[in-house]
């Protein structure tokens, strides 16, 4: 519940920024600001600076390279 109230995961906006992005992953100690700005990149596929909701759903399915660091 928090993650979706912190990630704005509503029917009105069905997207994320980066900058929100890279906030709820400082905030929940997912990795140093390199290493979160890589998987940001990894996970924002049309480099257009939000997350939608196929790009959320594909990270958390699939994961990334950084994944056994960061849970």
């Amino acid at each position: 519940m928090l993650i979706r109230k912190t990630m704005d995961l509503s029917l009105q906006a069905l997207f994320i920024t980066t900058d929100e992005l890279e906030t709820a992953m400082k905030d929940f100690g997912m990795g140093d600001d390199a290493t979160i700005k890589e998987i940001i990149s990894e996970v924002d596929t049309d480099n257009d600076g939000r997350i939608n909701y196929e790009e959320f759903c594909t990270m958390m399915r699939t994961g990334n390279q950084h994944q056994p660091r960061l849970f």
